[in-house]
Order: structure tokens, then sequence, then C-alpha cells
């Protein structure tokens, strides 16, 4: 491969780190056996594998209390969070500044009773117009932890403490952020929050996860008509 300088690292980053391309021979050679399937020696590896993971994605953000579903990107995570969530008669928060992987769902819910006030002001300014767009009904709030377009940082803390206050659920997309700041869910009163591998985590394609703080419900229908999902 030639030299380069890539700049699309927001997309998906490039040039893996060695120790990635080893895990992953490691992983194809001694770990391809079914966790959870099986009672043999390598499919207990891989379940002991899996728990060990999800440990390490509580302590890498900061939450302990809280339950990691693993996805196969940040969309599909976005997706179980919203559809899992919102109903009719239900008002969501969020921005201009946000992913079609939020815009899509919600904008499909619409059409379902489901009732969104998109904020269009800079990142920063959020804790100060959120307040005024807050409902008997607001059920959600959703924001970016980092824009892919601007790079500007959102506050998630004080955001975090407002729908604390107002007992709204704070869905945070950390797919550009994870990886580049320090998250602390637990701190941030982040109620459920969405990454992907293969950003500023430097992993693969097709590794994602919903982490969902305990007690927080979603909805055991999470698929649209025909059974398929909103995403881009």
């Amino acid at each position: 491969m030639c030299n380069m300088i890539y700049f699309d690292n927001s997309a998906t980053s490039f040039y893996k780190p060695e120790i990635v391309k080893q895990r992953v021979m490691v992983a194809l050679e001694k770990f391809t056996a079914n966790a959870g399937r099986s009672g043999h020696k390598p499919s207990q590896d891989v379940a002991e594998i899996v728990y060990d993971t999800r440990e390490m994605v509580k302590n890498f953000f900061g939450a302990k209390n809280y339950e990691v579903i693993f996805t196969k990107n940040c969309s599909e995570a976005l997706n179980l969070a919203i559809l899992g969530t919102l109903k009719s008669g239900d008002h969501v928060i969020t921005t201009m500044f946000e992913h079609n992987s939020v815009l899509r769902p919600l904008e499909y819910l619409k059409s379902k009773g489901v009732e969104v006030s998109y904020l269009d002001c800079e990142l920063k300014d959020l804790d100060t117009k959120i307040v005024s767009h807050i409902k008997s009904n607001t059920k959600m709030l959703i924001t970016t932890a980092m824009s892919n377009v601007t790079g500007d940082i959102t506050n998630i803390e004080r955001l975090g403490l407002i729908c604390e206050k107002y007992n709204i659920i704070y869905l945070v997309d950390g797919a550009q952020a994870s990886g580049h700041i320090d998250i602390n869910l637990t701190d941030s009163y982040v109620d459920m929050f969405t990454f992907s591998g293969h950003k500023g985590l430097l992993s693969l394609t097709g590794v994602g996860a919903l982490v969902v703080k305990k007690g927080t419900i979603l909805s055991n229908i999470l698929l649209v008509e025909q059974g398929q999902k909103v995403r881009n």
C-alpha cells in the first residue's frame, strides 16, 4: 500500500494498530466457538471472553451500574434505544447536529404520533436552550457527544443534570467521542450511550454497543413494519 495522509477518520479509522490485527488472528485461531450454545471448553472460553469484554466496556466508560448490549454498529444501537423507548404521545428533544441514525428513526416516529423538537443552536449552548423546550410529555433527550462535522463537544454532564432534574431519559451518541475524550456515564447522568468500534477506538467495523443504565426499560417491540430497522 502506498503512503498517504488519511483525513476520513471520523467515518472510519485507517491504519489499525498492530495489536488489533494480532487479536483478530488470535480470535480466528482460538475463539471461533459459539458462546452459550455448547458445553465444551472452546465455547466456555468464548463465553468468558464475552463477559470480560462487557466488563471492560463498563470500566472504560465509567458504567458500573449499566448493562452492555453488543450490536453491529452505532446505528443499530441508536435504533434499539430510540425505537425501544419512544411511543405515540411522547415528546423528544434533539439537535440539528445529529447523525442520520438518529434523525431517520425520529422522522419515522413522527408519523406514529411522537413529537420531535429539533434545536438549531451550537452544541455548547444546549443547556441554556433545552429547558424552555421541555414539556410534561418530554420522554427523551438525544445528543451527540461530539460532532463529526464541526468537532464541537457537547457538555453531557450539564445536560445529564437537566435530564435528571426533569426525569428525562438521556441518550448520547458516542460514535465520534469514544476514544478521543474521557467519558464517565455515571458522573454524567447518562441513561443510554451508543458507540462503534471502528472510529476513535481503532477497532473493526461490525462492532458496536448500546450501554444502558440498569432499570431503564426498553420495549421488546424494537423493529418497525416488515421487520426492517430504520437506519442509514
